[in-house]
This record gives C-alpha cells, structure tokens and sequence, in this order.
C-alpha cells in the first residue's frame, strides 16, 4: 500500500514524459513553437519601447547605444533652461518688434512644449516617444505663427536654435 502513491506518481511523470515525445514529433509542434517565439520576441519589443519612453519622459540619459526604436534615432534629451523667461527673454531683444507684439503666454507654452517636450508616435503595435527634429518645429512654428516664423531666414533660425538649446 505504501508504494501505490509513489507508482501512481512515476506512472503520471512517465505520461507526461511520453506525451511530450509525441507533441514533439507532431506537427501542432511547430506551430505551437513558432507562436510561442512571435510572442517572446513581441513582449521583448515591448518592454524596449516601454523603457525607451520612461527614458524620454522623465529625462533619464540615454546610453551611447540605445538611441534608437525600430531604427528611429532619437536625439540628445532635451531638457528645458531652469528659467524658460530668460530664453524668452534672449529671444524677445533679438527679434523685438515681432515677439513681443504677437506672441502671448500661451503661445509662448505652445512654442516651448514643441521644442522640449516628446510626442508620441504610432509604430506598429506601440505608441513610440521621441522629440521632433528642427524642421518639424520650424514648419509647426511657421504654420501655427506665420508672423513672425515665415520671415525667419536661415541665421535666424540658427539663433533661435542657438538660444533654445542654452549655447546662447
């Protein structure tokens, strides 16, 4: 009677031994391992595009490799001057006439939410963080303020981009 439990168990793992052999040797195999693998390699490209977004969103910098998702190059993180009025302000005495007639506080939030803050982006399955590029700011400024952004010509646009990115 003793060893009734220990035969029942040694049958069970033997069952189990078997039934593997076979599931191997079948074909659902293969198409159970290649789902299995689509999977794996799905939740690992989750967590890299998870990691890289926490990274943009609270401006942890980013290693030398580890720029990029799905082949997506990311800047430098940018991180805003502790006092964005003193930008405005750089900005507001070499274009005078044209900023502080036209832009408001408002605009003023607008302008440096596109320069300093990530947007996302749809990839594939995944919602993707990543700073937009110097000519996508400068087209939205030009669209969104045609005065006084469609007057800028390349050195003052050089300017801006000095002061915006604190080399002023």
């Amino acid at each position: 009677m003793r060893y009734i439990g220990s035969i029942i168990f040694l049958a069970f793992i033997g069952l189990l031994v078997f039934g593997a052999i076979e599931f191997k040797e079948s074909s659902s195999y293969y198409r159970y391992r290649a789902k299995a693998e689509n999977f794996i390699q799905y939740i690992k490209e989750w967590f890299k595009v998870k990691k890289h977004n926490v990274k943009l969103t609270y401006d942890i910098p980013l290693p030398a490799g580890a720029g990029s998702v799905k082949n997506q190059d990311t800047a430098s993180i940018r991180k805003p001057p502790l006092s964005l009025m003193l930008v405005r302000t750089k900005l507001e005495n070499f274009f005078p006439d044209s900023f502080v007639k036209e832009l408001d506080q408002q605009d003023w939030d607008y302008i440096f939410s596109l320069i300093y803050e990530p947007v996302s982006e749809k990839q594939g399955d995944f919602e993707v963080k990543r700073y937009l590029s110097q000519e996508e700011i400068e087209q939205e400024l030009i669209y969104q303020y045609r005065f006084p952004f469609a007057r800028f010509q390349r050195q003052h646009w050089d300017y801006f981009w000095n002061v915006v990115s604190r080399n002023g």
